[in-house]
């Protein structure tokens, strides 16, 4: 396994979830393991979505393997109260774990809380605080998930890409020169 202050190894659950209204909400993502222990891992819908594409692109670049259905997560209520491990993340790294390769392809999500991440342009200068594995299987839903997610905030404006507001606050596009859309 891979050097982190929390080593859960396979996952058996890895989800992400919204917390709040649109325009107010939090983000995570629940992570438990079969011997019990869960992660809360905080983080910014900008690194959720970021996630995501990571997911797709690794997937896509590792082609292989039948297509299998997806696991199916259990509701996010369902989710321990307590976490063992529960921390905003800093820094997310994903990439292919070359050392089970008989078992089928399993991945490696490594997460830096925000003390040891580091700045975006410099390699984290100490070990990942959390690690785990997942299969594809588990990285395709965790995909469908965070992209589910994510689409249920506010919408987009399509000039500028920012979040517009409900119906009763029209939005003051700046590619509009400041009309509302």
């Amino acid at each position: 396994m891979f050097d982190a202050q929390y080593a859960f190894g396979p996952a058996t659950r890895l989800q992400a979830e919204a917390i709040g209204e649109p325009g107010h909400r939090t983000f995570r993502l629940l992570v438990e393991s079969d011997d019990g222990r869960a992660a809360a891992l905080w983080v910014e819908k900008e690194q959720l979505q970021a996630l995501g594409l990571a997911v797709e692109q690794l997937l896509a670049e590792f082609q292989g393997g039948a297509a299998t259905r997806s696991p199916r997560q259990p509701a996010a209520e369902t989710f321990p109260p307590n976490p063992t491990v529960d921390f905003k993340v800093g820094r997310l790294a994903l990439g292919q774990d070359e050392s089970e390769l008989e078992s089928g392809p399993r991945y490696v999500l490594l997460v830096y809380d925000l003390e040891g991440s580091g700045s975006e342009e410099e390699e984290p200068t100490q070990p990942a605080t959390f690690a785990c594995r997942a299969t594809r299987e588990q990285l395709r839903a965790l995909g469908r998930n965070i992209a589910d997610v994510v689409a249920a905030g506010r919408p987009r404006c399509p000039l500028c890409g920012e979040p517009m507001e409900s119906s009763d606050k029209p939005h003051g596009c700046v590619r509009a020169n400041g009309h509302h859309t």
